[in-house]
């Protein structure tokens, strides 16, 4: 698998993707959590993955952002995991929030073993070997991504994932995988997830067993200076 570049500059936009994903099976920020600015006004922050899932009565799964780091406030973190009943479990996953000498910061969110299951029998809808992104912004303004993917089985990827890839799981869960969203909040910064699924008519088509919400494996955010 071949990663694409990702670049942008505050003042001008340009986007080029690295891409990597092998073979043979074919990861931002927690929401809304806050960054700290390096000196040259870069920030950044990390998870390993969370999830919430529920029926229109019942909580069904609420695992928190796993793993986070924020740049200026720890360099990195680790998880053994976590299990959300028979329907989602998170491997043991990582994160780095780093802030080199030149201001530029740096971020990666790790994890392996992801398996989301059918809510009835617990078989494996999608599993996920392993995953790693990362982003890095600088203080010239300069925001660049990667992702890889391995061991992925429920689903099938081209060898080369473009940006936003979609597809639906057997029970109608929409999968997207390498999700890039640039500028969310207005202050140039690009986020990254190796996977997102959505449940729910709100946000795709519905499950069978009428769950709705979300799960994101690996968020990395990079914010360049205003």
């Amino acid at each position: 698998m071949t990663l694409s570049p990702t670049s942008r500059r505050a003042v001008a936009t340009a986007v080029a993707g690295l891409l990597a994903l092998t073979p043979a099976p074919a990861t931002a920020a927690p929401e809304g959590a806050p960054t700290k600015a390096a000196p040259g006004g870069v920030s950044g922050a990390a998870s390993a993955g969370n999830a919430v899932i529920r029926t229109a009565s019942e909580l069904l799964v609420d695992i928190p952002p796993l793993a986070t780091c924020v740049s200026g406030e720890s360099t990195g973190a680790e998880t053994s995991g976590a299990t959300g009943g028979k329907l989602v479990a998170f491997g043991q996953g990582s994160t780095t929030c780093e802030t080199g000498p030149s201001g530029a910061v740096t971020t990666t969110a790790t994890g392996k073993a992801f398996r989301f299951n059918h809510a009835d029998t617990g078989v494996p809808l999608l599993k996920v070997g392993s995953y790693t992104i990362s982003c890095r912004a600088t203080p010239d303004g300069t925001v660049e991504s990667s992702f890889t993917l391995r061991g992925v089985v429920g689903t099938s990827l081209p060898d080369t994932v473009p940006v936003g890839y979609e597809t639906t799981l057997a029970n109608g869960v929409r999968a997207v995988f390498n999700t890039r969203t640039w500028d969310e909040d207005g202050d140039g910064s690009l986020t990254v997830h190796a996977v997102r699924l959505w449940l729910g008519p709100d946000m795709g088509p519905a499950t069978r067993a009428g769950e709705r919400g979300a799960v994101t494996v690996g968020s990395v955010t990079c914010t360049p200076p205003a």
